[in-house]
């Protein structure tokens, strides 16, 4: 899937999900990421049921409203307990595919909100 978008300067923005990768700008990844309006964090959990508490520690305390959650080709969701975090810094999970999360998130990022995408890609550190 690609996507075309016109880029803000200085703002990350998904141009392509595709063969277990994300691109964003003109960099490939095929590991799970976090990606903000402007950084890129590695994340540790490949896969849904991998997710921890913790995993979600790299965006606390930064200026969010909601967190895109892409768990992979299909649905799933984190269980409860695994979202506490979130849920006590009152930010927003909303958990989708990874092609409609990228999606979402350059919608969002260009809209001016703050979002982060936590895609979870199957393709180990």
């Amino acid at each position: 899937m690609k996507l075309h978008l016109n880029a803000a300067k200085g703002i990350n923005q998904v141009r392509r999900y595709e063969n277990g990768c994300i691109t964003i700008d003109e960099q490939a990844y095929c590991h799970s990421v976090i990606v903000l309006a402007q950084e890129i964090i590695l994340w540790r959990p490949t896969k849904l049921t991998a997710l921890q508490a913790d995993d979600w520690r790299p965006l606390l305390g930064r200026d969010l409203t909601v967190i895109l959650l892409g768990c992979g080709d299909s649905m799933g969701f984190p269980d409860t307990d695994t979202n506490l975090p979130l849920i006590e810094a009152n930010i927003g999970l909303e958990v989708m595919n990874n092609a409609a999360a990228c999606r979402t998130f350059n919608y969002l990022i260009a809209d001016g909100r703050h979002a982060g995408l936590a895609i979870l890609l199957d393709n180990p550190l």
